[in-house]
């Protein structure tokens, strides 16, 4: 289950990275990741945001297994369930699309989506913090429980930027907090480099998992 950590954001990024360069008239640059969900190739990147979700999900399964021997229940319980949420939310973000670029009126699909945005970013971003503050007080966890404090604060602030701009402000789509609806020149570029350091952080944290499990059981070797 520890693998799904590795295997879901390294799919992800794949799909997304080839899908844009496959379709006709979308920059990578300018178009955030939600955008690939529109036209007749729209359902690669609803099935990659579903898959990856469930993979997510899976991988807290493992976290929850993997956990469950070093930790108090309470906070594994907490901890489990806000990371398969951002799995819920990346479910929700393929099952809902985006509205499509210079829509004038915001359909129910383009507010669900931009609400699942929210979901997994804002949710990813409490469990690195959760994480991060049990892991900062165990022995030999202490970079990775720092690391993982730093890595919650840029999915929050995404979270709630993405919010103001898409619901506060009346031009949404010349902010560069929003995430869903950017229309900046490199509103894609800023899109990606979020998924790229929040997703970073599952498949570092199974790796330190599995490398850890590793050890353990070679040191039980005679």
């Amino acid at each position: 289950s520890l693998w799904a950590g590795i295997v879901g954001p390294i799919l992800f990024v794949l799909v997304f990275t080839i899908d844009g360069a496959l379709t006709p008239g979308y920059s990578a640059m300018r178009d955030v990741v939600s955008f690939l969900e529109l036209g007749p190739t729209g359902w690669i990147q609803s099935l990659n945001f579903i898959l990856t979700g469930l993979l997510f999900i899976l991988f807290a399964l493992g976290f929850f297994q993997w956990m469950r021997p070093r930790s108090a229940s309470g906070w594994l319980y907490a901890t489990t369930i806000l990371i398969a949420l951002s799995g819920v939310g990346l479910i929700m973000a393929g099952s809902f699309p985006p509205d499509a670029p210079g829509t004038a009126q915001t359909s129910v699909h383009g507010v669900l989506h931009t609400i699942a945005f929210t979901v997994v970013f804002l949710i990813l971003g409490l469990a690195c913090l959760s994480v991060g503050g049990k892991f900062i007080r165990t022995p030999g966890w202490r970079i990775h429980g720092w690391y993982s404090l730093l890595a919650g604060l840029f999915p929050i602030i995404a979270a709630l930027g993405n919010l103001y701009s898409s619901f506060v402000v009346s031009n949404a789509s010349s902010t560069p907090f929003t995430a869903t609806t950017s229309r900046l020149a490199i509103g894609g570029l800023i899109n990606r480099v979020l998924v790229l350091i929040t997703f970073a952080w599952y498949v570092i944290l199974a790796i330190r998992m599995l490398t850890s499990e590793r050890g353990r059981i070679n040191a039980a070797r005679p």
